[in-house]
């Protein structure tokens, strides 16, 4: 089923992603009037070809791209996606010794029958946003909102990138508490 509408971005900082003992997150944060989130995801294939035809395929997870269109980015979410300072009186600080924290990216999609898709991205950085500016113009204004661009990654220590669920009666309780803190699915 398609999707039709997206809501409640947030993103929870990761603290740590240990092999073989796990991932640990800050609490997920809500991130302002979510517009649009683009996730393409990438993989390597390769063909082995015996006996004069095709006999396998062989795919590689390599990697995510989100572009997340905003109403606005605080001066707090910008300081905690891209590593950035927050002044006394509630400015950004950037510094070329800055570094963006890995972060999982929590947000849900409507479905036409009016229930939700929630989904997860696991690890992964934002880049640096910068700023368009336009003047206003007789007949008209134009909106200039911030498109942010971030790399997702698998975790280290399980492997897992991406998580979503659609909502129904058996996943009621799992996207009731979707933002508490970051999912952490049970494998069937």
């Amino acid at each position: 089923m398609p999707t039709i509408g997206l809501d409640k971005v947030y993103v929870a900082e990761l603290k740590d992603d240990i092999v073989d003992i796990g991932t640990e997150y800050e609490k997920p944060i809500p991130l302002v009037g979510a517009i649009s989130a683009g996730v393409e995801h990438t993989s390597d294939s390769a063909v082995l070809d015996a006996d004069d035809h095709q006999t396998d395929v062989f795919n590689n997870y390599g990697g995510t791209t989100v572009t997340l269109g905003l109403r606005d980015l605080t001066p707090a979410a910008a300081c905690l996606l891209q590593g950035h300072k927050l002044s006394a009186t509630g400015g950004v600080i950037r510094s070329a010794q800055d570094a963006a924290p890995y972060v999982a990216l929590l947000y849900r999609a409507m479905r036409p029958d009016g229930t939700y898709q929630y989904c997860v991205l696991y690890k992964g950085k934002f880049k640096l946003v910068g700023r368009n500016s336009e003047t206003k113009k007789k007949g008209g204004v134009t909106f200039q909102t911030p498109s942010l661009s971030a790399d997702f990654i698998a975790r280290d220590s399980d492997g897992q990138f991406e998580y979503y669920v659609n909502e129904t009666e058996e996943s009621k309780d799992e996207v009731a508490a979707w933002y508490d803190d970051v999912p952490e699915p049970t494998p069937a």
